[in-house]
This record gives C-alpha cells, structure tokens and sequence, in this order.
C-alpha cells in the first residue's frame, strides 16, 4: 500500500514504547473500482510490524504472530492520539491558507436538506415549496460556514449559485449574497452535464489571485469537475491551471 500511494508525504513520526520508530503518510490511492475517484489516504508506515510473510495478523500457517497487540497499539496511537489529528490539523491550515493566498474556485455542495434523492415528481425552480430544501441542519451549517470564513478573513469576490433553493439558500445563508449562474444547476438525471462542465472550465481558467470564486452546486456538477465525491455542505478547493482542462484538481477539502 505505502508503494501504491500516490503524491505522498510525511505527516509525521513517533517511537512506540518498545523502541520502533513508525511514520504516517498521507496521499492518494488509486480507485478500488475501473473509473472510480482516487482516495484519500493515511498509511502506517511501519515494516517491523507489517513487512512478513502471511498477512499482518497471521503467518502462512494462519497462526497469528506474538505481536499483534502492537500493531494494534500502533494503529490506535497513530488514529486516535498522536498524528492524524496533527495531520488535520495541518489539512485544515492548509484549506485556509489556500484561501487566504486567493485565485481559488471554492465548489461547494449545498448544505444538508431533508431526507430525499433529488426532488419530488413535478417539481418546478421558481417555487422552492415543490422542491427538496435545507433542513434546519443545513441551514445551521451554512450558517457555520459563512462564520468560518469571516473568521479567518477570507476574501470573497463573487459567489454563484445553482438556482435551486437549496443552493440559493446555501449562499445567501453562508455568504449573504449569489447571482444565479446557469452552468452550475444541476443536471441530474439530464444529459447537459457535459456541455456545463465545459463551460465552467472556460469560465474558471483565467482567475488569479487575489480573487476568490464560490461556486454553489451539487453533488454531480462537483463530481463532474473534479471528479471527486462531496458532502452535503463539504466546500473544495481548487485552482485552475491556466487552460480549460477536463478537470480541477481538489488542493484541500473541509466540512466546516
């Protein structure tokens, strides 16, 4: 897995108790399935207790090896104590420094709505009572985001939105404001997601910094653009690399 693990880094190192020395890296792992999105990881680095014939557990024998309480301990401290959560918090500096610096397309998905796939049979966009809307969840997180952002100072130029109420709102309860903007509505169960995609590429490929674009959609139009899988309420961030390419890559991620 370490050598599967693509643009890794080292987020850090500790000494366990009886002496080993075990590393955490984090990086992307390739789909589990033909075209499915890379993965986020975190891998132990950890040979002393992972390098053996078998599996880590049990020998070629199927009899479990002696130290198994130690790669346990090890897993344990590494989730729960020691590094991943130095891990996020760097993720998280990372997410806001990005901002801070500008040029950044923020994706996000509209946050959390009533239980449902889609909208209900008939519905129509200029009247949010036919559709499916926030739940007071979600607008409390939508809330927390524009909180967020005020907090840590982050400059918004413009913010767009899907004309579907549950992005508006989303944008108007995180960022006070949006202007409607066709590409980004959503196309689920409709064949224009393509030609949007495109056309939120073109649009995208010039920004620069310091400016910063917020883009409220949904959860296909997200997935069409980076290929990645958002949360309800989860923001992206990306930056376009010059030219209209087929995708942004996703710098940093975050559920405020």
């Amino acid at each position: 897995i370490r050598e599967a693990l693509l643009e890794a880094r080292l987020v850090g190192q500790f000494q366990m108790a009886w002496g080993d020395t075990v590393r955490v890296f984090c990086g992307l792992l390739a789909g589990v399935s033909a075209g499915a999105s890379p993965l986020c990881a975190y891998v132990l680095d950890a040979p002393a207790l992972f390098d053996r014939p078998g599996n880590p557990y049990e020998d070629g024998q199927r009899r479990p090896y002696a130290d198994n309480h130690r790669r346990f301990a090890a897993l344990g401290w590494a989730a729960g104590g020691a590094l991943l959560p130095a891990a996020m918090a760097q993720t998280q500096a990372d997410f806001w420094g990005l901002l801070r610096a500008g040029g950044c397309v923020v994706l996000m998905r509209h946050a959390q709505t009533v239980a449902g796939i889609g909208d209900p049979p008939g519905f129509r966009l200029g009247d949010c009572s036919t559709q499916r809307n926030l739940s007071e969840a979600g607008r409390e997180q939508a809330q927390r985001v524009g909180q967020a952002f005020a907090r840590e100072r982050i400059r918004v130029d413009e913010v767009r939105s899907s004309a579907w109420c549950r992005c508006t709102d989303t944008a108007d309860l995180a960022f006070g404001r949006h202007t409607v903007w066709a590409p980004v509505n959503s196309f689920f169960r409709d064949n224009s997601g393509p030609e949007q995609t495109r056309a939120v590429l073109r649009d995208v490929a010039s920004l620069q910094a310091p400016r910063n674009l917020v883009l409220v959609t949904h959860q296909v139009n997200i997935s069409s653009l980076t290929g990645e899988i958002p949360a309800m309420g989860e923001i992206f961030i990306a930056r376009p690399n010059g030219r209209s390419g087929d995708r942004l890559k996703v710098l940093a991620r975050q559920v405020v």
